[in-house]
């Protein structure tokens, strides 16, 4: 995903006329492989005399816990469902409740923050994950599960608001490229480890004591944030009006669409991989932990893969992953007979999904003008909101139809999602490729 963090309230950024499209804050990039557009300091903000590696690191270590909490159900969904007696797809939820109320706060933070330190911002981000995975670990049962949620949900949208912008405030300008792939990164690092690992405390220790030890990093991470970050602060007001009109764009309004129908369709069926990999592929419980690190790790490929294929043209990108990620969707309910044959599919499912995030931004922002961190911020939007609304839609599937169902929803929309990038070819890059020919 190419990403722009800035927003009309940092102070890192640069000054905008009132008149100016508006800028945002926010940006949560699903997958790493970020290309940042640096933005330019202030003149009433000076730069650290020194870049604070340490904390960027700090910083790109609690972007690993917050993608980790926010995709743990799905890790230990059946242990869950066992030991609380509920149904799998009602266990879905504690990944939709969070998602749709971090997708919320993300775009209400830059104004709740004006005036403040953002530390303060991150600090109650990281207690409200704690206390999440406190309630969740003595959770007895479907209300008590979904209320230690909500909590995960404010402490994801409020880190992910304004964690990029505290990122670029510990680094000299020419190095804020770097800062903030190195921040980004935590993203992946949560993809390839930090699920399978908490699968494996899951299966190994109980579920409950896996919420535990994120919860105990989540604690940990806040008081080196506390000890080395230095302080970020807002001054101006936020943007959010002009950044939602942004989606009249056809570019932008095209990626925005694309990627709501390409993260719904991946969430649909991978929020309930665990199942699926155990009774429709013979997958030992025990083993559940590898196959998602495989996922993970060939998404981290497919990400960077998607990086190289954007410069030469966005659209193709998107074309190539959709139809990638379909044809990998129809494996998964035809060829997925078998433990190999689930190791190979799943491989193949996560290098196309991981080609969403790099590839849909960039189609919005190789035509976006000045518009570019108003694409950042609502692609942003679509993606929390569509891993939330994509949970929900496989728990009524599962429930209601069995674990083939999700498979076939999932299928449905990406061919969708190739006929709008045949439809926006067609009608507007056409004459876009020939403007730049």
């Amino acid at each position: 995903m190419i990403d722009d963090p800035t927003d009309a309230g940092d102070t890192r950024a640069r000054d905008w006329d009132e008149n100016e499209p508006s800028t945002t804050t926010g940006a949560i990039p699903v997958s790493t492989g970020a290309i940042p557009v640096v933005p330019e300091h202030p003149e009433d903000t000076a730069e650290p005399a020194r870049s604070n590696w340490l904390a960027v690191a700090t910083l790109a270590i609690g972007i690993f816990v917050l993608v980790t909490i926010e995709e743990l159900p799905i890790g230990v969904l059946t242990l869950i469902s066992d030991d609380l007696g509920i149904s799998r797809g009602s266990v879905g939820l504690a990944v939709t409740l969070p998602g749709v109320l971090a997708a919320a706060i993300t775009l209400v933070t830059p104004r709740l923050s004006r005036g403040r330190d953002r530390r303060i911002i991150i600090l109650v981000a990281l207690a409200m994950v704690i206390v999440s995975c406190v309630l969740t670990a003595v959770s007895w049962d479907l209300v008590s599960l979904l209320f230690s949620r909500v909590f995960a949900g404010f402490g994801i949208g409020l880190y992910w608001a304004v964690m990029p912008l505290v990122a670029m405030g510990q680094v000299r300008s020419e190095q804020i490229p770097r800062a903030l792939t190195i921040v980004f990164s935590g993203v992946g690092a949560a993809l390839i480890f930090g699920l399978p690992l908490a699968t494996w405390l899951g299966d190994s220790f109980g579920w409950r004591m896996a919420f535990v030890l994120v919860g105990a990093m989540s604690l940990v991470v806040g008081v080196i944030v506390l000890a080395i970050v230095t302080p970020s602060v807002s001054t101006a007001a936020s943007t959010v009006r002009r950044t939602l009109g942004a989606i009249t764009h056809p570019a932008i309004g095209t990626a925005v669409l694309l990627t709501a129908l390409l993260l719904t369709a991946e969430f649909i069926t991978y929020s309930y991989i665990r199942p699926i990999l155990i009774d429709v592929a013979g997958v030992p419980g025990s083993s559940t932990s590898v196959y998602l690190m495989v996922f993970g790790t060939l998404g981290l490929v497919g990400n960077f893969a998607a990086g190289a294929l954007v410069s030469r043209t966005p659209v193709l990108a998107i074309l190539v992953l959709a139809i990638g990620s379909g044809l990998s969707v129809a494996a998964l309910m035809w060829l997925m007979h078998g433990p190999v044959a689930a190791g190979i599919v799943l491989a193949a499912w996560g290098f196309f999904s991981g080609m969403i995030s790099v590839s849909s931004q960039a189609m919005a922002q190789f035509r976006a003008g000045d518009r570019v961190d108003d694409a950042t911020a609502l692609n942003t939007a679509a993606a929390t909101s569509a891993i939330a609304v994509g949970a929900l839609i496989g728990g009524v599937l599962v429930d209601s139809f069995g674990l083939h169902a999700p498979m076939i929803a999932s299928l449905v929309l990406t061919v969708m999602a190739v006929a709008v990038v045949l439809v926006f070819h067609l009608r507007f890059d056409r004459d876009g490729e020939h403007e730049r020919a």
